[in-house]
This record gives C-alpha cells, sequence and structure tokens, in this order.
C-alpha cells in the first residue's frame, strides 16, 4: 500500500494487505450514539502523532481549536475536509474491539455495525479500556490511537465515503486540535499501522 493506492481495487488489496470489502449498509438508520465527552491522552508511552507523521513524510495540517465533544461541536468549526465519527466497540467477550470510522452526518446503527463485524451484539468500551487499548481518553478518539495499539489487537472498520473522501480531519489523540490530511495522506497513514482495515459500504 502507498501513494496512489486506489480504494476501488479491493480484490488486490484483500490478497496483499489482509483488507476486506462488506457489502452491508450500517448508517442508514437508527440514532447516533453519544459522543464520548473528555480531552486528551494520560499514557505516558503515547506516540506524538505529529511527529510520527512528520518521520514517515505524510504531510498534514495543525488547527488547533476548543475542545469539542460532541460531533455538532465538530461540524461548526467549519475545518477543512470530512468531520468524522469515532465508535469504539467491543464484541460480549471482550475478545475482540474496533473502530468504526465514519462521517458525523451519517447515522450509526450499532446492530447494522455488529452484523458487519460477524457479531451478535457490540457495546462501548468504557474510558480505563479506552485508554488501555488506544491510550486516549473519551473525546479524543480517532484512527491515530491505533499507533498506540501496539499489539494491534483493534480493528478498523471504515465507511466507504471516509475511505474515499478527499480531504479529512481528525483529533490526533486530544481533542483540542485536528489535524487535516489528504484522502492520500491518510491511506499513506493506513498503509503502516499494519492493523485489520475493513471498508463498509
Amino acid at each position: 500500500m502507498g501513494p496512489g493506492l486506489n480504494w476501488k481495487n479491493m480484490k488486490g488489496l484483500q490478497d496483499k494487505y489482509g483488507l476486506f470489502n462488506f457489502q452491508c449498509h450500517p448508517w442508514k438508520s437508527g440514532e447516533p450514539p453519544a459522543f464520548h465527552s473528555g480531552c486528551v491522552n494520560s499514557r505516558s508511552a503515547m506516540v506524538d502523532v505529529e511527529d510520527f507523521l512528520r518521520q514517515k513524510g505524510i504531510p498534514f495540517i495543525h488547527h488547533s481549536h476548543p475542545p469539542v465533544l460532541t460531533g455538532e461541536e465538530l461540524e461548526a468549526l467549519g475545518l477543512p475536509g470530512l468531520p468524522c465519527k469515532n465508535l469504539f466497540l467491543r464484541d460480549q467477550k471482550k475478545r475482540r474491539y474496533m473502530l468504526f470510522v465514519l462521517p458525523t452526518t451519517e447515522r450509526a446503527d450499532i446492530q447494522k455495525l455488529a452484523e458487519c463485524a460477524g457479531e451478535r451484539k457490540l457495546s462501548f468500551v468504557n474510558a480505563e479500556t479506552l485508554n488501555e487499548k488506544l491510550g486516549v481518553e473519551p473525546g479524543a478518539v480517532s484512527p491515530f490511537g491505533l499507533l498506540n495499539d501496539e499489539k494491534k489487537i483493534v480493528e478498523l472498520y471504515l465507511s466507504r465515503k471516509v475511505a474515499d473522501a478527499p480531504l479529512l480531519h481528525f483529533h490526533p489523540n486530544r481533542n483540542t486540535a485536528s489535524l487535516e490530511l489528504t484522502g492520500e495522506a491518510f491511506r499513506n497513514f493506513l498503509a503502516v499501522l499494519g492493523h485489520k482495515i475493513v471498508i463498509v459500504d
């Protein structure tokens, strides 16, 4: 995976990188779950997101802003790029952990998300587990938290709209800033993660 990656060539991606394409539509109905509230990363061993991106040659633009706790507050900032909600869920046996990323404007049907993950039911993790797995506090969840998942336990599920977005922004593991990335830069970031990634239609 690298520059110029074509997300639509899913078979090649699946064969080479273990990506999967599920034909389901999890965000067309149901009320979106509430955003977690909170602020910054408290785990001392966390990876500095901006330093990591610079080391990998992945371009970004830093935007500082007041703490945001809801999707509405995030959208109100008017930052360039697609604003996303990030839902960190687990299975009932607490053996699988999944980060679902979708546009803030789309409704999240947790039951549909569970079906996409091949599970009967999914639940939100508590703040302690969130910090343990992603090294972030509630309110600061984003794909950048996967940098702190050294064991690569967490599975990443991206809405097709997120995967194909030309411009996006995410919190760099704290909700007082957002990093703006082009779609290509985001895909290059995903390429170096080494996590299981599922694109959901």
